[in-house]
Protein backbone atom coordinates (compact mmCIF):
# COMPACT_ATOMS: atom_id res chain seq x y z
CA UNK A 1 0.00 0.00 0.00
CA UNK A 2 1.06 3.52 -0.91
CA UNK A 3 2.29 5.59 2.25
CA UNK A 4 1.39 9.07 1.02
CA UNK A 5 -0.82 10.84 -1.40
CA UNK A 6 -0.52 12.28 -4.38
CA UNK A 7 -2.90 15.48 -5.28
CA UNK A 8 -3.12 19.01 -6.24
CA UNK A 9 -0.05 18.87 -7.78
CA UNK A 10 0.02 22.38 -9.36
CA UNK A 11 -1.29 23.80 -11.62
CA UNK A 12 -4.40 22.01 -10.64
CA UNK A 13 -6.68 23.83 -8.11
CA UNK A 14 -5.20 23.70 -4.57
CA UNK A 15 -7.21 21.35 -2.02
CA UNK A 16 -7.71 20.55 1.59
CA UNK A 17 -8.14 17.25 1.64
CA UNK A 18 -5.90 14.52 0.35
CA UNK A 19 -7.51 11.02 -0.97
CA UNK A 20 -6.43 7.88 1.53
CA UNK A 21 -4.42 5.22 -0.11
CA UNK A 22 -6.61 1.77 -0.99
CA UNK A 23 -6.28 0.05 2.31
CA UNK A 24 -5.59 2.94 4.73
CA UNK A 25 -9.28 2.48 6.26
CA UNK A 26 -10.24 -1.05 7.22
CA UNK A 27 -14.07 -2.49 7.89
CA UNK A 28 -15.59 -2.25 11.44
CA UNK A 29 -18.70 -3.37 12.99
CA UNK A 30 -21.56 -3.82 10.48
CA UNK A 31 -19.67 -2.43 8.02
CA UNK A 32 -17.51 -5.73 7.82
CA UNK A 33 -20.39 -7.78 8.47
CA UNK A 34 -21.83 -7.02 5.48
CA UNK A 35 -18.58 -6.66 3.42
CA UNK A 36 -17.70 -10.10 4.91
CA UNK A 37 -21.32 -11.38 3.79
CA UNK A 38 -20.44 -10.19 0.37
CA UNK A 39 -16.94 -12.07 0.34
CA UNK A 40 -18.79 -15.60 0.85
CA UNK A 41 -21.54 -14.76 -1.00
CA UNK A 42 -21.39 -12.93 -4.77
CA UNK A 43 -18.35 -11.43 -4.46
CA UNK A 44 -16.77 -15.24 -4.61
CA UNK A 45 -19.24 -16.68 -7.20
CA UNK A 46 -19.95 -13.72 -9.57
CA UNK A 47 -17.65 -15.04 -12.06
CA UNK A 48 -19.35 -18.49 -12.41
CA UNK A 49 -23.13 -15.97 -12.40
CA UNK A 50 -21.11 -14.04 -15.31
CA UNK A 51 -18.96 -15.56 -17.13
CA UNK A 52 -17.84 -12.59 -18.83
CA UNK A 53 -16.83 -10.89 -15.85
CA UNK A 54 -14.21 -13.40 -14.78
CA UNK A 55 -11.02 -14.79 -16.47
CA UNK A 56 -12.84 -15.52 -19.74
CA UNK A 57 -13.88 -12.12 -20.17
CA UNK A 58 -11.82 -10.29 -23.20
CA UNK A 59 -10.27 -8.23 -20.99
CA UNK A 60 -8.07 -11.58 -19.15
CA UNK A 61 -7.75 -12.64 -22.30
CA UNK A 62 -10.68 -15.78 -22.72
CA UNK A 63 -13.35 -15.70 -25.89
CA UNK A 64 -16.31 -13.64 -24.30
CA UNK A 65 -16.77 -10.36 -24.68
CA UNK A 66 -15.62 -7.32 -22.59
CA UNK A 67 -17.64 -4.99 -21.39
CA UNK A 68 -18.51 -2.90 -17.73
CA UNK A 69 -18.86 -6.10 -16.03
CA UNK A 70 -15.26 -7.58 -15.69
CA UNK A 71 -13.71 -4.17 -14.19
CA UNK A 72 -16.80 -3.85 -12.12
CA UNK A 73 -16.30 -6.91 -10.31
CA UNK A 74 -12.65 -6.18 -10.23
CA UNK A 75 -12.86 -3.19 -8.70
CA UNK A 76 -15.20 -4.67 -5.59
CA UNK A 77 -12.33 -7.63 -5.15
CA UNK A 78 -9.64 -5.11 -5.09
CA UNK A 79 -11.98 -2.76 -2.58
CA UNK A 80 -13.56 -5.56 -1.04
CA UNK A 81 -9.67 -6.95 0.11
CA UNK A 82 -8.47 -4.08 1.09
CA UNK A 83 -11.06 -3.40 3.99
CA UNK A 84 -11.50 -6.66 5.14
CA UNK A 85 -7.24 -7.77 4.81
CA UNK A 86 -8.40 -10.29 2.80
CA UNK A 87 -4.97 -11.76 1.05
CA UNK A 88 -5.86 -14.28 -0.93
CA UNK A 89 -8.78 -11.83 -2.16
CA UNK A 90 -6.28 -9.33 -2.88
CA UNK A 91 -3.42 -11.64 -4.61
CA UNK A 92 -6.63 -12.82 -7.17
CA UNK A 93 -7.44 -9.25 -7.96
CA UNK A 94 -3.82 -8.26 -8.42
CA UNK A 95 -3.06 -11.16 -10.87
CA UNK A 96 -6.52 -10.25 -12.45
CA UNK A 97 -5.00 -6.64 -13.07
CA UNK A 98 -1.66 -8.44 -14.21
CA UNK A 99 -3.35 -10.07 -17.13
CA UNK A 100 -4.85 -6.52 -17.86
CA UNK A 101 -1.15 -4.98 -18.41
CA UNK A 102 -0.08 -7.72 -19.98
CA UNK A 103 -2.79 -7.26 -23.02
CA UNK A 104 -1.97 -3.60 -23.40
CA UNK A 105 -1.44 -3.67 -27.51
CA UNK A 106 1.48 -1.32 -28.74
CA UNK A 107 0.06 2.02 -29.40
CA UNK A 108 -1.29 1.83 -25.97
CA UNK A 109 -4.86 0.64 -26.63
CA UNK A 110 -5.94 -2.09 -24.66
CA UNK A 111 -9.22 -4.64 -24.13
CA UNK A 112 -11.09 -5.96 -26.96
CA UNK A 113 -11.06 -4.53 -30.35
CA UNK A 114 -13.98 -1.99 -30.46
CA UNK A 115 -14.13 -1.48 -26.49
CA UNK A 116 -16.03 1.68 -25.46
CA UNK A 117 -14.43 3.71 -24.01
CA UNK A 118 -16.56 4.24 -21.06
CA UNK A 119 -15.31 0.56 -20.15
CA UNK A 120 -11.65 1.67 -20.47
CA UNK A 121 -12.38 4.41 -18.06
CA UNK A 122 -14.16 1.51 -15.14
CA UNK A 123 -11.25 -0.93 -16.23
CA UNK A 124 -8.60 2.32 -15.36
CA UNK A 125 -10.04 3.31 -12.01
CA UNK A 126 -10.08 -0.55 -11.17
CA UNK A 127 -5.83 -0.37 -12.31
CA UNK A 128 -5.73 2.81 -9.95
CA UNK A 129 -6.90 0.90 -6.85
CA UNK A 130 -4.31 -1.31 -7.55
CA UNK A 131 -1.59 1.00 -7.86
CA UNK A 132 -2.62 2.68 -4.50
CA UNK A 133 -2.79 -0.69 -2.95
CA UNK A 134 0.41 -2.54 -4.27
CA UNK A 135 2.27 0.34 -5.12
CA UNK A 136 3.52 -1.30 -8.65
CA UNK A 137 5.19 1.07 -11.09
CA UNK A 138 3.86 -1.41 -13.94
CA UNK A 139 0.34 -0.44 -13.39
CA UNK A 140 1.83 3.71 -14.07
CA UNK A 141 3.41 2.96 -16.97
CA UNK A 142 0.50 0.91 -18.19
CA UNK A 143 -1.88 4.42 -17.71
CA UNK A 144 1.00 6.72 -19.12
CA UNK A 145 1.08 4.64 -22.38
CA UNK A 146 -2.43 4.92 -22.41
CA UNK A 147 -2.82 8.35 -21.76
CA UNK A 148 0.12 9.15 -24.84
CA UNK A 149 -2.87 6.90 -27.01
CA UNK A 150 -5.87 9.64 -26.08
CA UNK A 151 -3.40 12.29 -26.47
CA UNK A 152 -2.65 11.07 -30.40
CA UNK A 153 -6.25 9.88 -31.42
CA UNK A 154 -8.21 13.00 -29.70
CA UNK A 155 -6.90 15.08 -31.59
CA UNK A 156 -7.36 13.57 -35.28
CA UNK A 157 -11.12 11.59 -34.22
CA UNK A 158 -12.99 12.81 -31.74
CA UNK A 159 -14.98 11.40 -29.07
CA UNK A 160 -18.90 10.05 -29.70
CA UNK A 161 -21.89 12.02 -28.08
CA UNK A 162 -22.09 8.42 -26.15
CA UNK A 163 -18.57 8.64 -25.07
CA UNK A 164 -18.00 11.45 -24.03
CA UNK A 165 -21.01 11.63 -21.13
CA UNK A 166 -18.81 9.03 -19.48
CA UNK A 167 -15.55 10.36 -19.40
CA UNK A 168 -15.11 10.76 -15.59
CA UNK A 169 -13.53 7.67 -14.72
CA UNK A 170 -10.87 8.46 -17.69
CA UNK A 171 -10.18 12.19 -16.43
CA UNK A 172 -9.80 10.87 -12.59
CA UNK A 173 -7.27 8.35 -13.32
CA UNK A 174 -5.58 10.99 -15.34
CA UNK A 175 -5.90 13.30 -12.58
CA UNK A 176 -4.03 10.51 -10.30
CA UNK A 177 -1.57 9.85 -13.20
CA UNK A 178 -0.54 13.72 -13.63
CA UNK A 179 -0.13 14.00 -9.46
CA UNK A 180 2.43 11.06 -9.20
CA UNK A 181 4.70 11.66 -12.14
CA UNK A 182 3.97 15.49 -12.77
CA UNK A 183 3.71 15.14 -16.95
CA UNK A 184 2.04 17.88 -18.53
CA UNK A 185 1.59 15.70 -21.53
CA UNK A 186 -1.54 14.65 -19.26
CA UNK A 187 -3.01 17.90 -19.10
CA UNK A 188 -3.82 18.46 -22.60
CA UNK A 189 -5.38 14.76 -22.52
CA UNK A 190 -7.65 16.19 -19.23
CA UNK A 191 -8.33 19.26 -21.47
CA UNK A 192 -9.52 17.23 -24.35
CA UNK A 193 -11.73 15.14 -22.21
CA UNK A 194 -13.44 18.52 -20.86
CA UNK A 195 -14.04 20.00 -23.87
CA UNK A 196 -15.72 16.75 -25.79
CA UNK A 197 -18.10 16.66 -22.00
CA UNK A 198 -19.00 20.18 -22.18
CA UNK A 199 -19.58 20.06 -25.71
CA UNK A 200 -22.01 16.37 -25.47
CA UNK A 201 -23.89 18.32 -22.64
CA UNK A 202 -24.43 21.22 -24.11
CA UNK A 203 -25.57 19.53 -27.55
CA UNK A 204 -27.97 17.42 -25.08
CA UNK A 205 -29.12 20.85 -23.41
CA UNK A 206 -30.36 22.49 -26.61
CA UNK A 207 -31.94 18.95 -28.05
CA UNK A 208 -33.77 19.04 -24.95
CA UNK A 209 -34.85 22.76 -25.03
CA UNK A 210 -35.46 22.44 -28.17
CA UNK A 211 -38.18 19.58 -27.45
CA UNK A 212 -39.76 20.97 -25.07
CA UNK A 213 -42.59 23.37 -25.48
CA UNK A 214 -42.21 27.23 -24.84
CA UNK A 215 -44.75 28.64 -23.04
CA UNK A 216 -43.85 32.22 -24.30
CA UNK A 217 -43.60 30.55 -27.82
CA UNK A 218 -46.98 30.81 -29.00
CA UNK A 219 -48.20 33.91 -26.16
CA UNK A 220 -49.81 36.88 -28.40
CA UNK A 221 -48.54 40.45 -27.50
CA UNK A 222 -50.11 41.92 -24.96
CA UNK A 223 -52.16 45.29 -26.09
CA UNK A 224 -50.15 48.27 -25.34
CA UNK A 225 -51.49 50.46 -22.73
CA UNK A 226 -54.24 52.99 -23.92
CA UNK A 227 -52.20 56.11 -25.02
CA UNK A 228 -48.94 54.66 -25.10
CA UNK A 229 -46.40 53.24 -28.05
CA UNK A 230 -47.18 50.48 -30.03
CA UNK A 231 -43.20 50.15 -30.22
CA UNK A 232 -42.08 50.50 -26.98
CA UNK A 233 -45.18 50.34 -24.93
CA UNK A 234 -43.75 53.74 -22.88
CA UNK A 235 -46.88 54.82 -21.34
CA UNK A 236 -45.80 58.31 -20.59
CA UNK A 237 -44.73 59.80 -24.64
CA UNK A 238 -42.00 62.13 -25.33
CA UNK A 239 -43.14 64.46 -26.18
CA UNK A 240 -46.67 64.16 -24.46
CA UNK A 241 -48.33 63.78 -27.66
CA UNK A 242 -47.70 60.55 -29.74
CA UNK A 243 -47.15 60.65 -32.87
CA UNK A 244 -49.45 58.28 -35.13
CA UNK A 245 -48.27 56.87 -37.90
CA UNK A 246 -50.61 56.73 -41.05
CA UNK A 247 -50.19 52.88 -41.55
CA UNK A 248 -53.05 50.21 -41.77
CA UNK A 249 -53.70 49.58 -38.94
CA UNK A 250 -52.47 52.93 -37.28
CA UNK A 251 -49.70 52.99 -34.57
CA UNK A 252 -48.82 55.26 -31.73
CA UNK A 253 -45.59 55.78 -31.28
CA UNK A 254 -43.24 58.40 -29.29
CA UNK A 255 -41.80 60.94 -31.81
CA UNK A 256 -38.00 61.23 -30.03
CA UNK A 257 -37.40 57.37 -28.95
CA UNK A 258 -39.19 55.29 -31.67
CA UNK A 259 -39.25 57.71 -34.67
CA UNK A 260 -38.28 55.46 -37.05
CA UNK A 261 -41.16 53.36 -36.79
CA UNK A 262 -42.82 55.88 -38.40
CA UNK A 263 -43.59 55.99 -42.15
CA UNK A 264 -42.87 58.72 -44.05
CA UNK A 265 -45.92 60.62 -44.56
CA UNK A 266 -45.65 61.22 -40.91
Amino acid sequence: MLTRTFFARAPLAPGRFAPLPVGAVSAQGATRDRLLALRGGLLSRCASVFPEAGEQSAWFGGPLGGGMHAPELLEAMLLTGAQLGDEELRREALRLCGRVVERQREDGSFGAPGETFAARGRMLRALCAAYSMSGDKQFLTFMLRYMKYLHDTLRVCALSAEDAMHTADTLEAGVLLYNVTGQKAILSVLMLGFIYTFKAFDLMFVMTSSSMPSPIAHRSPAPSPRGSCSTCSRTRMNPATPTICCAAPPARTCARVCAPARCAAC
